[in-house]
């Protein structure tokens, strides 16, 4: 087994057990005896948890073949993973019965929910900054110019979503976020030839 395989073992369980938590929320919401209002914020933002969740699956395995099994290599994955947990087990609540919107509930936890993943996109940007300093070295404007717009909208758009206070703009920041990562990890990365 090589020292990749081996994180991605351990790192595939940490992100696999937040998915699962996730499902599970939406699961119990599901079967539960008496079922909340649940309006459109909840089910966009545990949209949004699952493509982070399944994007940093993507990231891990394109930026983190080298890496080596320490404790300071690891620190960042790992942050990553515990943040996406969170953000995963917050998205619904587990007392249905005291929230009978699950749009109020998302403005109340929106920092538990909407925190680690704006922390995640940080810590991911820290890990990407060998790359961003090869691009300035090697001249590669045109790349680096799409990197920093795209990180752009979707940090803008995300942003939107966290800070404001009316749904229909915070669905708006959400919705544009999707829109980003879907971009991002899928047609993007065809078009360089990543994926």
């Amino acid at each position: 087994m090589s020292k990749f395989e081996f994180f991605m073992g351990f790192y595939g369980i940490l992100l696999g057990i937040g998915l699962a938590e996730l499902l599970l929320g939406f699961g119990k919401l599901i079967r539960a005896r008496t079922r909340p209002k649940i309006g459109l914020l909840t089910p966009a933002v545990g949209v949004l948890v699952f493509l982070q969740l399944t994007a940093s699956m993507i990231d891990a395995w394109l930026r983190l073949q080298n890496l080596r099994i320490d404790l300071i290599d690891l620190a960042i994955p790992i942050i990553i993973g515990v943040a996406y947990f969170l953000a995963a087990v917050t998205v619904t609540p587990d007392d249905h019965a005291a929230w009978p919107d699950l749009d109020d509930y998302f403005f109340a936890r929106r920092n538990w929910i909407l925190g680690p993943v704006i922390g995640v996109f940080f810590l991911t940007l820290a890990i990407e900054i060998p790359s961003t300093i090869h691009m300035i070295e090697q001249s590669q404007w045109e790349k680096l110019t799409h990197y920093i717009g795209l990180n752009s909208a979707g940090l803008i758009a995300f942003l939107v979503a966290w800070r404001s206070k009316r749904p229909q703009i915070v669905l708006a920041g959400i919705v544009g976020w999707i829109a980003t990562l879907i971009f991002i990890y899928s047609i993007y990365l065809r078009v360089l030839g990543l994926s």
